[in-house]
């Protein structure tokens, strides 16, 4: 059942908690006294926007009083951080709190054209079907957003998952289609179609998407440094040089050719992407998404 708006005004009231202490206020009274501005009337239905970082309808409540002056003792309000300077407030009652996580300002912009510039200028729920979104998620009648999964969860450990699965993680959950990639990266869409696939291509093709999505490499020794996707491959020569290992060991140990081996260490050829990450792996490297 719809609430009209013909019997009374809807509104939405952006609150600063580090201003207003409305979450204790509500706690212990179950009501507040806020500085009166906009013409609301008794009975008119308010919800209360917390400002960043929640930035959130938290509250719905009803305006109970209006014009009600200050310099009385009982109507001085403690729970105001910073002084105010306001003769008159109105007393909104508490009515519920927001069950879930719909209503954030993401929501609030993209389904009603919401600014942030609005927000701070007390805007009424403007439509029917605005109003009655808002009553049906305080009802608990709308279903929750999906929760997007955190980088620790989205972007496992190298050894818990391949390097192209890392890729494929990425462009799926931040929806990039191989035509974008591709321009600007470079790269043929078919390429890259075919790493989304969990096909191998050149390791530096590979490595060039890597770093257009936002992935480097840290060793285990120095994780506070991380190295571009596109320069580890001359890192992983270094590495072979320095640490003295014979090329046909080496070889051994990924699968490779010596003359393969050779060619990168002498002269900074990559590999086929197979060899190239048992090599990341083995010098100690894992791909991690850079914040």
């Amino acid at each position: 059942m719809s609430i009209s708006m013909e019997t009374r005004k809807f509104w939405i009231l952006s609150c600063n908690t580090s201003r207003y202490d409305i979450h204790t206020l509500f706690n212990i009274n179950g009501f507040c006294l806020w500085n009166q501005r906009r013409n609301f009337k008794v009975g008119d239905v308010v919800y209360i926007y917390e400002s960043k970082p929640i930035s959130k309808i938290v509250y719905k409540a009803v305006v109970e009083e209006i014009n009600i002056r200050r310099n009385k003792p009982e109507n001085i309000d403690n729970f105001y951080k910073r002084d105010y300077n306001k003769e008159y407030a109105f007393k909104l009652k508490y009515e519920a709190t927001n069950p879930g996580n719909r209503l954030q300002f993401a929501e609030l912009q993209e389904k009603f054209g919401i600014s942030s510039m609005s927000l701070l200028r007390i805007p009424q729920l403007s439509s029917q079907e605005m109003i009655d979104f808002f009553d049906d998620v305080f009802s608990g009648k709308v279903e929750n957003l999906p929760v997007p999964p955190t980088k620790e969860e989205l972007y496992k450990p190298l050894d818990s998952g391949t390097i192209l699965e890392h890729i494929k993680h990425k462009m799926d959950f931040c929806e990039i289609r191989d035509s974008h990639l591709a321009k600007q990266i470079g790269i043929s869409s078919s390429s890259i179609a075919r790493v989304r696939k969990g096909e191998s291509i050149k390791s530096d093709c590979i490595l060039t998407i890597l770093d257009a999505l936002g992935f480097g490499f840290v060793n285990s020794t120095d994780e506070s440094y991380v190295y571009c996707a596109t320069e580890i491959t001359e890192t992983i020569k270094q590495r072979i040089i320095s640490s003295g290992i014979r090329t046909t060991e080496l070889a051994a140990l990924c699968g490779a050719s010596p003359s393969v081996i050779s060619h990168l260490k002498n002269d900074g050829s990559a590999p086929k992407f197979e060899i190239m990450e048992k090599l990341i792996k083995y010098f100690g490297f894992k791909v991690i998404l850079k914040i």
